[in-house]
Parts: C-alpha cells; sequence; structure tokens
C-alpha cells in the first residue's frame, strides 16, 4: 500500500478531532529517552507529530518509537505507511474503531 492508497481510505472515516488522541501522543512521547523534542498539532482533520531524536536520525530507533507510538494511539484497524530519506522518516498512519465509523489521519516525521 503506498501513501496515495491510504489517503483514499482515510475519505470514508469520520476524521474530527479526538481528544484523546493528543493525550496518548503526549503520554508516548514525553520524557522517551531517544526524543530530543516533539511537537503536534491538528489541522485539516489530521495530526501532525514532528520528533526530532537526540543523536540524530537512525531509521531503527525511529521504527522502534514508532512501534511504541502505535501502542499507545491505535484504535482496532491500523494502516500505515512509512517513506524515508537521509534526512527524515515519515509514517503516514489511518486507524479507526471497528465500532464506529471514527478514526484519525496522522503523520509522524522523524528527524
Amino acid at each position: 500500500m503506498d501513501k496515495m492508497k491510504l489517503l483514499e481510505l482515510s475519505r470514508d472515516i469520520n476524521l474530527e478531532y479526538e481528544p484523546g488522541v493528543f493525550h496518548d501522543i503526549s503520554n508516548s512521547l514525553d520524557e522517551n529517552e531517544w526524543v530530543e523534542e516533539f511537537s503536534y498539532e491538528h489541522v485539516n482533520n489530521k495530526y501532525n507529530v514532528n520528533v526530532k531524536l537526540l543523536n540524530g536520525l537512525n531509521i531503527v530507533t525511529a521504527r522502534e518509537l514508532f512501534t511504541t507510538f502505535l501502542l499507545s494511539v491505535e484504535y482496532s484497524s491500523t494502516f500505515y505507511v512509512r517513506e524515508y530519506t537521509s534526512e527524515r522518516v515519515e509514517y503516514t498512519l489511518l486507524s479507526k474503531r471497528s465500532s464506529s465509523n471514527r478514526g484519525f489521519l496522522c503523520e509522524v516525521t522523524f528527524y
């Protein structure tokens, strides 16, 4: 699956703001030994998360941190796509509750 397919899937899901997602994002990244700093916002029905890694970009560290992040925020149905360059690793995540048509779209960028 590529990012465009994931974004197509997101069109059929109610992606309204969910306050609990910000709490889960903050809890999963706050005081993490690999994170130097992070920021997040909700714009156009998408959560944008930027994470600066303490010792510079490392794809293994980014993958491990994303896995921890995913366990904190995901709903019952979750899909994601990873893209990376020498300067960043970006995950686009779509997660949906199985009991309703509500979910969230999130882009997490590690640098």
